[in-house]
């Protein structure tokens, strides 16, 4: 005569042999997926280093249409109203979040608001900034930012601001 508990503990082993094989497949199914998006990373990671081999160049070009647009490339023009100084029209308030920047970062460095007026160290200052607050977004976003404060990208007002400098990206080619 079949034991009604015997009935019950085969079926109980019956059903973990089950659930060992089920979940033996999906192991083998999550490390195939595993497998294939390391292989993914690994393709994107290569196609973003050479990407990357151009940004330099991109930023060094951006900066360079950015001091046309802010100051037609004057490093004494002086905006009273925003009190901007400079080749690339620094206010008072970027220079104290890039000395922000340096005094978390310690870098060492402290910026003064004659320092403004010199375009070594204008783009110095800027360079701090985008590489703490913008060292992987688009130049529109940079552009837009610096024109219209942290959430200058997201401001209608800074899109003529980008139309500007695009402009003068395309004429530097």
């Amino acid at each position: 005569m079949i034991d009604s508990k015997h009935v019950l503990v085969g079926f109980m082993v019956l059903s973990l042999l089950i659930l060992d094989v089920a979940l033996a497949w999906k192991v083998d199914s999550v490390e195939t997926d595993n497998y294939r998006l390391q292989e993914r990373i690994e393709v994107l990671e290569h196609e973003n280093t050479e990407l990357r081999k151009h940004v330099p160049d991109s930023i060094e070009k951006l900066i360079e249409a950015m001091i046309w647009v802010e100051s037609r490339g004057d490093n004494r023009a002086y905006c009273k109203r925003e009190e901007a100084a400079g080749c690339l029209q620094i206010r008072p308030i970027m220079l104290a979040e890039v000395n922000r920047i340096c005094s978390m970062t310690n870098n060492g460095l402290v910026y003064e608001h004659e320092d403004r007026w010199d375009r070594e160290m204008s783009i110095a200052m800027f360079h701090i900034w985008r590489e703490y607050h913008h060292s992987a977004d688009s130049l529109e976003k940079i552009a837009r930012n610096w024109n219209g404060g942290p959430k200058g990208y997201a401001k209608r007002k800074t899109n003529r601001y980008w139309k500007k400098v695009k402009k003068q990206l395309k004429k530097l080619g």
